[in-house]
């Protein structure tokens, strides 16, 4: 007879949790849905909606177990946030743009749901399933807005970018246990991969290839266990990486060969190729974040303590330099305009020790590697190259579940208590 490790009441406590974290991560893709179905939807009213679901989904969690879970994690994390906040309302009000609507669903609620005892690949199926909204307006999504580099709407395009991002990783762990449902997710996200190599920008084809990059390296058995480099994989890292430092070196002739190639064979060039090559012609790679990046540093260092406050960049660099530039286009930047050292350095910390971890081999478990990686690679490089953190549901749980993941590690009992991350399968040890 096989032992489990949860009751019926735990498991679909497991089961609500995995689903209100895979609705935060899937939130952009349910909110453009809603906005190409419906245009007279705002992007603030479909918030309001994907807030409503993962609210409910939380409530039915919590009726369930019949107890509500404050985990360390989440008091570290939401406290510090709120405490910087609350800086931001007294010193920067007049500067500042978020609302208390947008701090509670870009931060406090993603920060709770992850915070909750879950599964790892629930989360990544969920999201998927959800993903396959978006094809009742896949086409309008990626219709062309700029069209001298044939490319759609970018914020279009990282609304569809996470789930197949999450395909990826769901393919290359779980593919031999998907069902029927969870394999059409893989052909659909395929085809939405297809259009973004097409007609995306360059940050959303680097998120790909930092995910591929990101399951090249890591390897896990089917008993879960972590699978150490083989000979093989190490000679593939070297050839690869040898490969893209020439590249980089020759950047500008391979983007043209591609070009040619491109043109010869499909007769169309892919929006990224294109905008490079433009760029790369025109003298400045970063399309103008080198300009940002210049009044940032002198920002940071005009308050290094406590920063300029939640979402004030915008205010602070039109009064100062006359620029209306939206956000910084980097998150740990951003992080330390905004927070200084006292607020910025601990999320960004913690980003980059889980980034190294997934990077350097280092989870365990294939269970714990999947929601590591799903958020590792859904927010890492986007957010290194591009995006408003404040409009993110996912950077604020990648940062809360690298402290969870450091609690754990280091055996801290009432994390251990507390947060555990079940198998839906029995565990295979028999009496």
């Amino acid at each position: 007879m096989a032992i489990k490790l949860y009751n019926d009441k735990d498991e679909l406590t497991i089961k609500l949790n995995s689903l209100a974290v895979a609705l935060m991560i899937a939130a952009s893709s349910i909110t453009s849905t809603l906005g190409h179905i419906n245009a007279r939807l705002a992007n603030f009213q479909n918030n309001l909606f994907v807030l409503g679901m993962v609210c409910i989904v939380v409530f039915a969690s919590i009726l369930n177990s019949g107890k509500v879970r404050i985990a360390i994690p989440f008091l570290s994390i939401s406290g510090l946030l709120i405490i910087m906040y609350v800086y931001t309302m007294i010193f920067f009000k007049s500067y500042s743009a978020i609302s208390p609507i947008q701090f509670i669903f870009y931060a406090i609620v993603p920060i709770y749901v992850i915070s909750q005892r879950l599964d790892g690949e629930l989360v990544m199926r969920y999201s998927l399933y959800i993903s396959m909204l978006t094809v009742t307006c896949i086409n309008e999504m990626f219709r062309i807005q700029y069209t001298s580099v044939s490319q759609a709407f970018m914020g279009n395009i990282y609304a569809v970018l996470s789930p197949v991002l999450i395909a990826m990783i769901h393919f290359r762990l779980y593919r031999k246990q998907s069902n029927i449902v969870t394999k059409i997710a893989y052909l659909y996200n395929l085809y939405v991969m297809f259009l973004i190599f097409k007609y995306a920008n360059r940050g959303a084809v680097v998120c790909i290839i930092f995910c591929l990059a990101v399951l090249l390296i890591n390897g896990y058995s089917e008993s879960e266990e972590r699978k150490k480099l083989s000979a093989i994989k190490i000679i593939l890292i070297i050839i690869f990486s040898s490969a893209a430092i020439f590249t980089v070196m020759n950047l500008l002739a391979a983007l043209e060969m591609a070009r040619d190639f491109m043109n010869d064979v499909f007769h169309s060039v892919p929006s990224f190729i294109s905008k490079m090559i433009y760029y790369i012609n025109k003298g400045d790679v970063t399309d103008g974040r080198a300009d940002i990046n210049v009044y940032v540093y002198s920002a940071i260092a005009e308050k290094p303590i406590f920063g300029h406050g939640i979402k004030t960049f915008q205010a602070f660099a039109t009064e100062q330099v006359g620029r209306t530039w939206p956000y910084v286009h980097q998150y740990i930047l951003q992080y330390l305009f905004e927070g200084g050292i006292v607020f910025g350095l601990i999320p960004i910390a913690l980003s980059l020790i889980l980034t190294a971890k997934v990077l350097c081999t280092m989870i365990s478990t294939k269970k714990e590697f999947a929601i590591c990686a799903t958020l590792v690679c859904c927010v890492i490089p986007r957010y290194l190259l591009s995006n408003e953190p404040w409009l993110s549901t996912t950077i604020w749980m990648l940062i809360t579940y690298s402290l969870i993941n450091i609690m754990e590690t280091h055996n801290i009992s009432q994390l251990k208590l507390n947060h555990s991350h079940y198998s839906k399968e029995s565990i295979d040890n028999a009496v």
